[in-house]
């Protein structure tokens, strides 16, 4: 996974084009080829319920967010910043994930989350030019945790591949009737 994000942000940066039409023309390509995939591959019904329909595009569009900020954080800062603000999803996910599955905190992965956060308050110091790439950094972690999260909670309604292929195509048409 390590590998994935570091190549995915290093493409991210090389591409030469802004972070907004670079997710949506992922999310667009994605969720073609997942539609094709479960159709026509998996020939699986894409069939589902209009209250999970309107819960994966909800979460779909968390997924947006998460990469546009992503995104945004590499082109306006580095890699480095991007990829360290997104570790910030420990300490988001032991807050949230109590919260929504109903369980105790964890203190342990509260104290994990603070040192995570001592880090990255140094690099903060440190790198006071990319202040806004930290942000957006910082926005993506909490974005993409409450994706995470929120993808427990509908896990067993549908396919694996229903869900992905509804969450992509749902934050493809927030991105949409954004621009």
């Amino acid at each position: 996974i390590v590998f994935l994000w570091g190549f995915t942000a290093i493409l991210g940066k090389l591409i030469q084009t802004d972070a907004y039409k670079l997710v949506f023309y992922r999310m667009l390509f994605a969720a073609l080829f997942l539609y094709v995939f479960n159709r026509f591959i998996l020939k699986q019904s894409l069939k589902i319920s209009k209250k999970l329909l309107l819960q994966l595009f909800g979460i779909g569009a968390f997924m947006a967010a998460h990469w546009l900020l992503f995104f945004y954080s590499i082109k306006v800062s580095n890699v480095s910043i991007a990829l360290s603000c997104l570790s910030l999803s420990t300490l988001f996910a032991s807050v949230l994930e109590p919260l929504i599955f109903k369980r105790k905190i964890d203190p342990v992965e509260i104290i994990i989350g603070i040192i995570i956060v001592i880090c990255i308050s140094f690099i903060f110091k440190a790198e006071m030019s990319y202040k806004e790439g930290i942000i957006a950094g910082v926005f993506c972690a909490l974005f993409g945790t409450i994706f995470s999260v929120l993808n427990g909670k509908i896990y067993g309604k549908t396919s694996s591949s229903n869900i992905i292929f509804y969450e992509i195509f749902g934050g493809w048409l927030i991105i949409s009737l954004f621009f």
